[in-house]
């Protein structure tokens, strides 16, 4: 390979970088971006304004966020053939959740070793967090995550763990990799796993897998603050909702 190719190559991270931390941090200014990714002004700026004459950020003062055009993208990616047939079988499943339960309700998909938001649905009572469609999660520190890791096979498991830095993200995260897997085959036997603030303090989730196809892994979760986490609610309830939903989204994505 050239130099030529490489610097071209080394540019689509650039740009690409700048983008996902403008969109972690909700809009971002030349300075900052040059601090926290260690380029110099004048390479961020360059980035920033032909990003910004295609459509792909705007500028507000002087942040710049990220644009709409990234909607039509990420609607082509959830409409691929790998994923359709989720999308369709998860959407009104996971509304209805909602209206049951007035919580929050998520489908996130392993995607290169993490957990991607895929669809959310929000009910009268949810707890707003930092998760939104596209946000990626470690899969060790959510609920959603262990169930997912619990239906992958044990080599990628491994994988997984030994490629993942895992941080701690609130005193209450398992980072023992012998811990994980205890966990995950604690999981695989009853079907369902807890979140007790190991992603955020004050939140917890319930969450059940749902197997796609040897390509397509995902799960479910319903999150719920703290101070509804206990009682026949958490304990009982929300794991058969969970599971059952999870069922009947596996069996409708099989026969759609």
């Amino acid at each position: 390979m050239g130099s030529t190719e490489r610097k071209q190559i080394k540019s689509t991270r650039t740009a690409f970088t700048i983008i996902e931390r403008i969109s972690s941090t909700d809009g971002a200014t030349v300075s900052e971006l040059a601090k926290t990714l260690g380029h110099s002004k004048s390479t961020v700026h360059a980035h920033l304004q032909t990003l910004t004459e295609m459509g792909y950020l705007f500028r507000i003062g002087d942040e710049y966020h990220v644009g709409l055009p990234f909607l039509t993208l990420g609607g082509a990616a959830r409409s691929t053939d790998r994923y359709q047939n989720l999308y369709r079988a998860a959407k009104a499943e996971i509304d209805d959740i909602v209206d049951q339960t007035g919580e929050r309700a998520q489908v996130v998909v392993e995607y290169q070793g993490e957990g991607i938001y895929f669809y959310q649905s929000r009910g009268h009572r949810y707890v707003q967090t930092d998760s939104q469609l596209g946000t990626s999660v470690s899969l060790h520190s959510t609920a959603v995550g262990k169930t997912i890791l619990s239906v992958l096979p044990d080599d990628r498991v491994e994988e997984i763990l030994s490629n993942s830095e895992l941080r701690p993200r609130t005193e209450h995260t398992v980072v023992d990799r012998g811990e994980l897997r205890e966990r995950i085959e604690t999981i695989r036997e009853r079907g369902y796993a807890y979140d007790r603030e190991e992603r955020i303090e004050g939140i917890c989730c319930v969450a059940a897998p749902i197997e796609c196809g040897p390509e397509t892994i995902a799960g479910l979760s319903v999150t719920v603050p703290t101070k509804r986490a206990s009682g026949e609610y958490f304990e009982k309830e929300l794991p058969t909702l969970v599971t059952n939903v999870a069922r009947v989204i596996e069996l409708n994505t099989q026969y759609s």
